[in-house]
């Protein structure tokens, strides 16, 4: 099984509405909960009690589908947290970090990383326009520590060399919102970031739409989202000779 970890706010988590499209049910996606693998079902991020659709059974099933093999979606997104709730020493750096190598210890191979969090940022020009210079040392440091914690359980080689992060850009729909003003210096240092290692990419949110909050997106923008994310990891997999 290739497993991703899920790292983010609520654009990560998922908050489409779950009535909005036919549930997917992908019979090779599994999510790690409470210390096992379960079938993968929407909402995958049960982050909070409002929780909704996500891009995890999209990607998974994409994923699954280009790879033949088993997909496995480590959720550990967090709806409201700013990228400073991220940084090392943490609880959500800590605990993703646990959780990973909790599913390596299960014999999870670590694929990648999916990340998708800058709306608690945006709002501050400061937080913005530092966006970068806080975000690549902290993936450096979860990224060395997998590798530490992988080492000791002597399965070194089950995570991916290089590591794939996919990042994923604001929403368009923020333009006007005045709490997220600064979503595009956000979505500019994101390009940046991916554009600094071959194993990195920067997801387009270009024409996703919103679920009417000016916020979070749809359903069915989640599903596109979900593929756009499974191609750019495919793009990087076969770039770097992981598949």
């Amino acid at each position: 099984m290739i497993a991703f970890i899920m790292m983010g706010q609520s654009n990560m988590s998922g908050r489409g509405a779950l009535d909005e499209l036919p549930p997917l049910e992908p019979s090779h996606v599994f999510a790690w909960r409470d210390g096992r693998w379960e079938p993968a079902r929407e909402p995958v991020v049960r982050d909070r009690p409002f929780s909704g659709e996500g891009m995890g059974t999209s990607f998974g099933q994409a994923v699954a589908a280009a790879t033949g093999e088993d997909v496995g979606l480590i959720p550990c997104s967090l709806g409201g947290s700013p990228l400073d709730a991220w940084q090392p020493g943490q609880e959500l750096f800590e605990t993703a970090l646990a959780r990973s190598l909790a599913a390596l210890a299960a014999d999870a191979r670590i694929a990648g990383v999916l990340w998708h969090q800058g709306e608690a940022d945006s709002e501050d020009v400061e937080l913005a326009h530092t966006y970068f210079k806080r975000f690549a040392p902290m993936m450096a440091e979860f990224e060395a520590r997998l590798r530490d914690g992988a080492k000791q359980q002597d399965r070194v080689q089950a995570v991916a060399q290089p590591l794939p992060v996919v990042v994923g850009e604001l929403g368009d729909y923020l333009d006007g919102f005045a709490s997220s003003k600064y979503h595009r210096v956000i979505n500019a240092q994101l390009h940046e970031y991916a554009a600094g290692a071959p194993a990195r990419a920067c997801v387009t949110a270009r024409d996703l739409p919103h679920k009417g909050d000016h916020l979070h997106f749809s359903a069915r923008a989640q599903r596109m989202l979900g593929l756009r994310y499974a191609d750019a990891w495919l793009g990087i997999a076969l770039h770097t000779g992981l598949i």
